[in-house]
C-alpha cells in the first residue's frame, strides 16, 4: 500500500492550486466539513467513517478529472491529491485505522486502474500496427490514445471507489453466513455492548441452534442494554450484566466476542481491516 508519510509538500502544492482554482470552494469546503466532524467525534461507526472518506476522496477525484489542469488528470495528479486530503484526515483522527486503510484502498485503485487503462492502450496499439498509415494520416484535432487514458482514468476510478462501496455496504452477509460453523446447540456466549455485525451473526445462529447470550454493559454509555433488548426481539435468551461482573461469569462462558472484532470483508477484497469497537457498529 502507498506510504502516506513521503512528499507531503508537493502533495500539498498540487492540491492547494485545485482548492485554490474556480469552484475549487466547494471542494474545499466538503474536505473542511468532513474534517470539523472528525474532531468533533461525530462518526461513532467505522462503516460510516470508510463510506464518508471514499465519498469525500471520490468528490475529490471527480472535481480534479473534470478541471485538469495541462499535465492532465493523471494518476500522478490524482495520488497526490488523494493523499494530501488522507494526511488531513488522519491528523484530524489519528486513532481511526479505518481512514488510513480507506486512503490506501483508494491509492490502490488509481494505480490499479491506470496500469490496465494502460495495457489496454498498449494492446490496441499492438494490434493496429498493420495499420499505421492510417494512424499517421489522422487530423491533429482527433484524440490521440494518451489524452484517451487522461480522460479516462477519473471515470474507472470512480466506478472502482463505488464498487468498493457496494462491498462496503455487503459486507455483512460473509460473516453472517458462517454463524452455524462457529455456534453449537447449548452455548454460552460473552458479548461486550452493542454490534450490528453480532447481532445479524447471532440471529443467523437462532434459525437452527439454541444458545444463551450473556451481554455486558459497556459503561458508560451502557449499548449493552439495547444490544440485549434487539437479540429478545429475536427470541434469543440473553441476560445483561455489569462489566465488573465478566470475570465471575467467565466460568460459564463457551465463546467470548470480545471488546474488539477484528474482521475483514470478503476475501479481504476491500483491503479493508476494520478494528471495530463492538459497541459501535
Amino acid at each position: 500500500m502507498e506510504d502516506l508519510d513521503g512528499l507531503a509538500v508537493e502533495d500539498e502544492v498540487v492540491l492547494k492550486r485545485y482548492l485554490d482554482s474556480d469552484k475549487g470552494s466547494h471542494l474545499k469546503k466538503t474536505i473542511e466539513e468532513f474534517i470539523s466532524r472528525l474532531k468533533r467525534r461525530e462518526y461513532v461507526n467505522s462503516f460510516e467513517l470508510a463510506s464518508q472518506t471514499l465519498f469525500t476522496l471520490t468528490v475529490l477525484i471527480r472535481f480534479v478529472a473534470v478541471k485538469r489542469d495541462a499535465a492532465g488528470s493523471t494518476a500522478t495528479v490524482l495520488m497526490q491529491v488523494v493523499r494530501a486530503v488522507g494526511r488531513r484526515l488522519i491528523r484530524a483522527r489519528p486513532v481511526e485505522i479505518v481512514i488510513g486503510n480507506a486512503v490506501r484502498r483508494v491509492l490502490f485503485t488509481i494505480r490499479e486502474e491506470n496500469t490496465n487503462l494502460i495495457k489496454g492502450f498498449a494492446t490496441d496499439r499492438h494490434s493496429a500496427q498493420p495499420q499505421l498509415h492510417a494512424m499517421l494520416s489522422k487530423s491533429p484535432t482527433e484524440s490521440t490514445p494518451l489524452e484517451t487514458v487522461k480522460t479516462s482514468l477519473g471515470e474507472a476510478v470512480v466506478d472502482g471507489l463505488q464498487e468498493i462501496q457496494g462491498e462496503l455496504e455487503n459486507f455483512h452477509e460473509p460473516i453472517t453466513k458462517q454463524a452455524l460453523e462457529h455456534i453449537h446447540a447449548n452455548d454460552v456466549l460473552l458479548v461486550s455492548g452493542s454490534s450490528k455485525t453480532v447481532q445479524m451473526f447471532l440471529k443467523e445462529a437462532k434459525r437452527k441452534r439454541d444458545f444463551e447470550v450473556i451481554v455486558a454493559e459497556a459503561a458508560p454509555a451502557c449499548h449493552g442494554h439495547d444490544m440485549a433488548r434487539k437479540l429478545c426481539e429475536s427470541n434469543i435468551s440473553t441476560t445483561v450484566i455489569t462489566d465488573s461482573a465478566i470475570m465471575a461469569m467467565m466460568s460459564r462462558v463457551n465463546k467470548v466476542k470480545m471488546h474488539y472484532i477484528i474482521y475483514c470483508d470478503a476475501e479481504l477484497t476491500l483491503s479493508l481491516l476494520l478494528i471495530i469497537p463492538s459497541y459501535f457498529n
